[in-house]
């Protein structure tokens, strides 16, 4: 079994004004750190959004690399006062790991 089999997914469409349904895992939080992952099929993304009180970094678990504000890679690091954006440009779903660190 895989581990997303067993993490519940909930649907959200257009995420941060992207293109899509991007399939998100609920938030496992611990002290300033929160942890989801999110499932993008091929030609979804998630729009360009501004970082004003957290870092976060994405990794690709599964599936190719993503397009991350215009760069071909299998992990970003997004700093506080920056902002990213993903896409799936693939034709294969991607599963994107999603760790936050607040101040």
């Amino acid at each position: 079994m895989k581990i997303l089999d067993a993490l519940k997914m909930e649907a959200t469409e257009n995420l941060r004004g992207g293109v899509g349904t991007v399939y998100c895992s609920d938030d496992f939080k611990v002290g300033n750190v929160v942890i989801s992952c999110m499932r993008l099929g091929p030609g979804v993304s998630i729009g360009k959004h501004f970082h004003d009180d957290n870092e976060e970094v994405y990794i690709v678990l599964e599936g190719g690399s993503a397009t991350i504000n215009g760069c071909l890679r299998r992990m970003d690091i997004c700093r506080i006062g920056s902002s990213h954006d993903c896409k799936n440009e693939t034709d294969e779903e991607i599963i994107l790991l999603s760790i936050k660190i607040f101040n």
